[in-house]
């Protein structure tokens, strides 16, 4: 759905592609064992990924009931 909505698809993304991945690496960037430098990259991959997730429910909203077009 993605795709068809943003034109954008988690193909594109490196690393985390999908939801379960990202709760995954939010618990590995939460764990006090995890290197810093690991943390950061997971860092930019929940933002890459959660940047397409929003973007996607901004144009749902638009379509469904947020502001309309004339």
């Amino acid at each position: 759905m993605l795709p068809a909505i943003t034109g954008h698809g988690y193909e594109e993304l490196t690393g985390i592609k999908d939801g379960g991945m990202a709760m995954e690496a939010y618990v590995e960037a939460v764990d006090s064992g995890t290197p810093v430098e690991r943390k950061k990259e997971i860092e930019r991959e929940l933002k890459a990924y959660c940047a397409l997730d929003t973007e996607a429910m901004i144009r749902i909203w638009e379509v469904f009931g947020g502001r309309r077009k004339n």
